[in-house]
Formats: C-alpha cells, sequence, structure tokens
C-alpha cells in the first residue's frame, strides 16, 4: 500500500496473484465476477482495475483484456 504525497485517506493498493479473484454482489441481486494477474485498489476515488490477463463478467456480458 502506498500514500501518494503521505496523505491518509489516498490510500493505493497493489495485488499480484495467479490470478486475484473477485466477486460484488450488486443492489439488484446481479454478480459481477472478475479476475487478473494484477489489481490496483485507489481509495479516493473507490476504483479498482483489472490489470494483465483482466476478465469481467456481468450477467451475459463480459469483457476480457491481456493487458
Amino acid at each position: 500500500m502506498t500514500r501518494p504525497d503521505g496523505q491518509e485517506g489516498r490510500e493505493v493498493v497493489g495485488e499480484y496473484a495467479n490470478p486475484i479473484i473477485s466477486y460484488q454482489l450488486q443492489k439488484d441481486g446481479k454478480r459481477v465476477r472478475g479476475h487478473a494477474l494484477k489489481v490496483r485498489y485507489e481509495t479516493t476515488y473507490d476504483l479498482i482495475s483489472f490489470i494483465d490477463e483482466a476478465y469481467l463478467e456481468h450477467s451475459s456480458n463480459n469483457i476480457k483484456h491481456q493487458k
């Protein structure tokens, strides 16, 4: 975890695995599933980025990207 400019509340968390797997249940009860070799989470923006062999799936839709 890093803190840009040393400011608390602006943490950036980076994870590496083979692969990292994530599940989220949305308010409408539908699941979002994703995996990648690297994940970056920016607390300031509540933003998750899937990097390297990323895959996201929601209902019958999916996105796949190598880099």
